[in-house]
């Protein structure tokens, strides 16, 4: 998929969280006011924190679309990572608020459950936010974009925080009416949770996490299909966002001439480039092959 195009997509997903939190969110406040539950007013905040989160991917990727620049020679792609990290930071605080407001209102619980009507709020929650999951997940898998991986994970979370809002809504309305702030400070926490889960996915890709053995295979075997490729070692990847640079050594007969070597690297980076999506630049060091022929 051509970076326009994975740009184009990754708005979209972030669009979406944007518009169907800031409309699952209005609903839930409503309903709380309302409904009086304190908890749906908690997971509203919960649910808004999704739209803060998806406004932050969002911009993520207007940076990520900037052409790369002398300050910038690799591109912007860690502009994802970076925006997934702010939102995980995001929702650790209003996981923090929202935990604090429940706590106080659970050392002086209401004398009264919520209202039949606060019921819906939960239930439209749980189906918006798992069609949003689907949605943004599906399009975060196909780009294979982090910070929308992270976005799809806020919207589960919400979902599965709106059923625990469900069931104290539920209880609190047959005599147990501290349930309410009880559910809304098990929200909180999940909020969290939630945040720091985020936060720790989008720190390892910053800090050059090692990517997995499949694709340092998928490189090592497009190498050796190369004809007068007789070995690779030294290999690594380093990330730019999504994206990856590749630095590898070939072997190649100790006498051939260097300009059939520069020749060969050249039909390496080529292959890996064209082969491999994710794959930009390719930066080869020939080596005289020392060892025995491959089979």
């Amino acid at each position: 998929m051509r970076h326009k195009q994975r740009v184009r997509q990754g708005k979209k997903g972030a669009y979406i969280g944007i518009f169907g939190s800031i409309l699952l969110s209005a609903v839930n406040l409503s309903l709380g006011i309302f409904g009086n539950s304190y908890a749906l007013i908690a997971e509203s905040f919960h649910t808004f924190s999704d739209a803060l989160s998806s406004i932050v991917v969002l911009a993520g990727f207007y940076v990520v679309s900037k052409p790369a620049d002398e300050k910038h020679p690799l591109g912007h792609g860690d502009a994802e990572a970076l925006a997934g990290f702010v939102v995980s930071i995001l929702i650790v605080l209003i996981g923090f608020e929202v935990g604090k407001n429940s706590y106080q209102r659970f050392l002086q619980p209401p004398t009264q459950g919520p209202d039949a009507i606060a019921l819906a709020g939960p239930i439209i929650s749980i189906a918006g936010g798992l069609i949003m999951a689907r949605l943004v997940s599906k399009i975060g898998r196909k780009i294979n974009s982090p910070s929308l991986m992270a976005d799809s994970i806020n919207h589960t979370s919400d979902a599965v925080s709106s059923g625990i809002v469900l069931v104290g809504i539920f209880f609190s309305r047959t005599g147990y009416p501290i349930l309410d702030p009880l559910a809304g400070l098990i929200v909180g926490l999940f909020i969290i949770k939630t945040g720091f889960d985020v936060g720790r996915g989008n720190i390892d890709m910053l800090m050059g996490s090692v990517p997995d053995t499949g694709l340092i295979n998928q490189i090592t075997n497009l190498a050796l299909d190369v004809d007068g490729v007789k070995g690779v070692h030294s290999l690594k990847i380093h990330y730019v966002g999504v994206v990856a640079n590749v630095q590898m050594h070939i072997e190649v007969d100790k006498d051939m001439f260097i300009i059939d070597a520069d020749r060969l690297a050249h039909k390496v980076q080529a292959k890996v480039v064209s082969e491999l999506d994710e794959v930009v630049s390719v930066l080869i060091h020939v080596c005289p092959f020392r060892g025995e022929d491959r089979a």
